[in-house]
């Protein structure tokens, strides 16, 4: 029996295997082999639907997740897959129906409640804010569900004013999280980049036949987000989003250079690259970028994963042509973002003040060392880009070596999946809501402050005040 009549069910396991290892394309191909050997299922439509999901088509996998939907009408999980496609495609109307048909379906769907509350707040005295606090405090809830019903009651307060209330639930929810912070890890990270890198000299010499690389890092929370939808409005240009792939290039290296030669240091890579090794990089992590574009690469492609902001040195070196731009917003609104926002697992360190604090200084401590040794960044003000967007958009396209276009200016006008957790900041215009939030906080951010130190966050503001201009913030830093 060939793949091509197996039932799905016997494929399945092997289909959910290669989305977990990230090998959507692979996946899908099964998919299309099993679609010939019966009538398509539930789990059939949900599993092609995330493939296509991945490989970042959006309403391709809306109309599969709809088509299951038709199947099971009452299955409250499926609308909330639904209505989270729909939230990450910007179809705010869309998502709502989507939400309150899970909650049709079950009235005690926290995640539903939740998302639904992100859309569109509740108020504090609702029926649906009532039904949140008392599923919360439900003795069989698990730990993720009630950090993400924490967690929206932390929006609910803060959007009545309530600050003291909300600032509690965010630390109540980071509480529940999961993962574990070693704050050893980017201070190691940061030293060896002090300890090894050299700079941008004697680089290989770029291949013009490839597309340009833009890393938009810094922060999570920082506005990277912003900035790849201003850019992905350019038709020149494609994203990979938060994509793995400069990381999954640089741990392998790591680890054959660790098996090869003992040196278990994250920045050995810097004194072993030759022409050739450099030239087997390059290739492999364009390869990467082909598997997730498909045949064709746009002729510039972002990446933004924020923390690749350590791992710009290696980026450099086997994608000469590349351009870096690194998000500059006030630490305060910063650390405050990370400790409101949900991650669940993934950035474990924005759990704690302190872990906020140690992050950042680590972050600008990076920056600030690739600037010092060549390397061209862009620094990047959150509060320029948005309160001079149309100056600061001409100026960063013109470092990404694009021409102007004025639908730069309409971020929010694209279509594109929005996978992060400013997925319904960044459906609105530029706008300045985003300024200064933290001083509804000021209380509850003393231990950031004082973690971070006056003089630090002193430094900051004044180079900030110069926008992306370095040598500008330079002088003003030193006067």
């Amino acid at each position: 029996m060939t793949s091509q009549t197996l039932p799905y069910a016997t494929l399945r396991p092997t289909v959910r295997a290669l989305m977990d290892q990230n090998h959507p394309k692979q996946a899908l191909a099964l998919l299309i082999q099993a679609r010939a050997s019966g009538v398509p299922d539930v789990a059939f439509l949900t599993d092609m639907a995330n493939c296509l999901w991945a490989l970042g088509e959006g309403p391709a996998a809306v109309q599969l997740v709809e088509g299951a939907i038709r199947l099971a009408p009452d299955v409250a999980m499926l609308h909330g897959k639904l209505g989270g496609m729909q939230m990450s495609l910007g179809h705010t109307p869309e998502a709502i129906e989507a939400f309150r048909a899970a909650l049709k379906c079950d009235p005690n769907s926290l995640p539903a409640l939740a998302n639904l509350n992100r859309l569109k707040p509740f108020d504090r005295t609702s029926q649906k804010a009532r039904k949140l606090k008392s599923l919360v405090e439900r003795a069989d809830l698990p730990a993720r569900e009630r950090a993400m019903g924490l967690n929206a009651l932390g929006r609910i307060e803060e959007h009545a004013g309530r600050h003291r209330a909300a600032f509690r639930h965010f630390t109540r929810c980071n509480a529940l999280c999961d993962g574990s912070y070693n704050p050893l890890l980017f201070a190691r990270l940061v030293d060896g980049l002090a300890a090894r890198y050299r700079g941008p000299e004697g680089l290989l010499p770029g291949k013009s036949a490839l597309p340009r690389m833009i890393f938009v890092t810094g922060m999570p929370r920082s506005g990277t987000t912003l900035v790849e939808s201003i850019l992905c409005r350019h038709p020149q240009v494609g994203t990979l989003g938060e994509s793995p792939i400069l990381q999954d290039v640089l741990t392998q290296l790591r680890s054959q250079l660790a098996h090869a030669t003992g040196d278990g240091d994250p920045w050995a890579w810097a004194d072993h690259l030759t022409p050739s090794i450099t030239a087997d990089l390059q290739n492999r992590f364009m390869s990467l970028c082909v598997a997730r574009f498909g045949d064709t690469l746009p002729p510039v492609v972002v990446d933004k994963l924020p923390l690749n902001i350590f791992d710009l040195g290696f980026a450099q070196a086997i994608l000469p042509n590349a351009r870096f731009v690194c998000m500059s917003r006030h630490p305060l609104d910063v650390g405050l973002s990370n400790f409101c926002t949900n991650f669940g697992a993934k950035h474990p360190f924005s759990q704690t003040l302190d872990g906020i604090a140690e992050v950042t200084r680590a972050v600008y401590r990076a920056a600030d060392l690739y600037q010092d040794r060549g390397l061209d960044m862009r620094r990047q003000s959150y509060r320029a880009l948005v309160e001079e967007p149309e100056c600061q958009i001409r100026s960063l396209l013109a470092y990404c070596g694009l021409e102007w276009d004025e639908a730069c200016l309409s971020p929010e006008a694209g279509n594109g999946i929005v996978r992060t957790a400013s997925v319904t900041q960044v459906r609105a215009p530029i706008n300045r809501t985003g300024l200064d939030r933290w001083k509804n906080y000021a209380s509850e951010l003393t231990p950031l402050c004082e973690a971070l130190e006056a003089d630090w966050l002193a430094s900051w503001e004044a180079t900030d005040a110069a926008g992306s201009d370095p040598a500008l913030a330079r002088a003003r830093q030193a006067s």
